[in-house]
C-alpha cells in the first residue's frame, strides 16, 4: 500500500491515484488524526526535506510526499519553491500567473518546466526521492479553461495547446507528476 498525502490544497492529485491503480497498487488515505506536514514544496536542501520527512508519521507502509514547482529559464528558475504563492498569496493562481506574465513580459527566452519530486517515506525515513519534469515554454496571455495554476500560461514540448487546452488524457500523459510517480512505481 502507498499513502499519497494531500497537497496544500487538501486533495490528491486524481493522476496519482490513477498511476497507482494502473500499476495495482492500492492507495491509502492519510488517517484524519495525522495532522498535515509542513510544506514540503518549500523544502530546498536535503536537510530541510529530512525536516519534513521526520514529520511524517511512523507507519509500515510506504508514504509519498510531493512538491511541484515551475521554473522559467529567463527568471533564473523562479517562480520555483514558490510556485504555490508567486503573486503574495498561497494558491491564489489568478495573482501567481499575473505576476508570472509581469516578470515575463519582453523576455526572448519562454523555456519553463514543470517538475515535480516525490519522496517515498517508509516508518518517517526517506527511502528514495524521485523527479519528473515536462519541458516547455510560457506565452503571453492565459489559453484554456481547464486545469489550474500555471496550465494557462505553459505549452509542453511538441504541441502548440496549453496544458489548460489539452484534455486530460494528454496532459496526464505528459505531466511531471506522471513522470515522478512512474518512477516511484517502478521502484517499488
Amino acid at each position: 500500500d502507498v499513502s499519497l498525502h494531500p497537497g496544500r490544497l487538501g486533495h490528491v492529485h486524481p493522476q496519482l491515484r490513477l498511476v497507482l491503480r494502473a500499476d495495482g497498487r492500492s492507495e491509502r488515505s492519510r488517517p484524519p488524526h495525522v495532522p498535515r506536514h509542513p510544506d514540503l514544496q518549500r523544502a530546498r536542501s536535503r536537510d530541510e526535506r529530512r525536516q519534513h520527512l521526520d514529520r511524517l508519521q511512523a507507519r509500515a507502509h510506504h508514504a509519498v510526499e510531493r512538491s511541484l514547482r515551475l521554473a522559467a529559464d529567463a527568471l533564473d528558475g523562479a517562480p520555483g519553491v514558490w510556485s504555490s504563492s508567486y503573486g503574495g498569496e498561497e494558491g491564489n493562481h489568478v495573482r501567481n500567473n499575473e505576476r508570472l506574465l509581469g516578470e515575463m513580459a519582453g523576455k526572448a527566452d519562454r523555456s519553463a518546466r514543470f517538475l515535480c519530486t516525490m519522496v517515498l517515506a517508509r516508518a518517517g525515513l526517506e527511502v528514495a526521492h524521485f523527479t519528473g519534469a515536462v519541458e516547455g515554454r510560457i506565452i503571453d496571455a492565459p489559453r484554456g479553461g481547464a486545469g489550474f495554476g500555471y496550465d494557462p500560461l505553459f505549452i509542453p514540448e511538441g504541441h502548440e495547446n496549453t496544458f489548460a487546452e489539452l484534455g486530460e488524457d494528454v496532459k496526464n500523459s505528459l505531466s511531471h507528476r506522471s513522470v515522478a510517480l512512474m518512477k516511484v512505481v517502478k521502484f517499488l
